[in-house]
């Protein structure tokens, strides 16, 4: 999981947000992806605080969260796309970004699973037989 950055009342300004898989963050269609920031009270009182997850400028999460003076707390979300592209991340005003990449194709795959059963084979063949 990798960390966003630090939110902090209106006072103090925040890192940039973080993104997991770490820069740069790639997955698969349907893979999800963890984003996190730390929250941190620096009023000198106990204080509420809404974190909302956008990606793509639409809301997919929050959280609410209290938090004592002078305290911080790290919250997590975790969530998926299943269109290829660079999605942005946004908590609360700081951004980040992460990247789905297409999967392969089923052809793909096979090719791939039959290009290992051919090696197998091969290397009992060398091993059985000699070259």
């Amino acid at each position: 999981m990798a960390h966003i950055g630090e939110l902090a009342p209106s006072a103090a300004r925040p890192a940039p947000p973080a993104v997991e898989p770490a820069p740069p963050a790639e997955i698969e269609i349907g893979e999800e992806v963890t984003v996190s920031v730390t929250v941190t009270n620096a009023s000198g009182q106990s204080s509420s605080y809404e974190v909302t997850l956008k990606v793509n400028n639409t809301v997919v999460d929050t959280a609410s969260i209290t938090l004592a003076a002078g305290a911080s707390q790290e919250v997590t979300f975790t969530t998926s796309r299943d269109t290829a592209g660079t999605h942005t991340v946004d908590i609360n005003g700081q951004t980040g970004r992460f990247v789905v990449k297409e999967a392969g194709n089923w052809w793909d795959n096979i090719g791939n699973w039959w290009g290992n059963v051919i090696d197998t084979i091969s290397s009992w063949w060398d091993r059985v037989f000699g070259k």
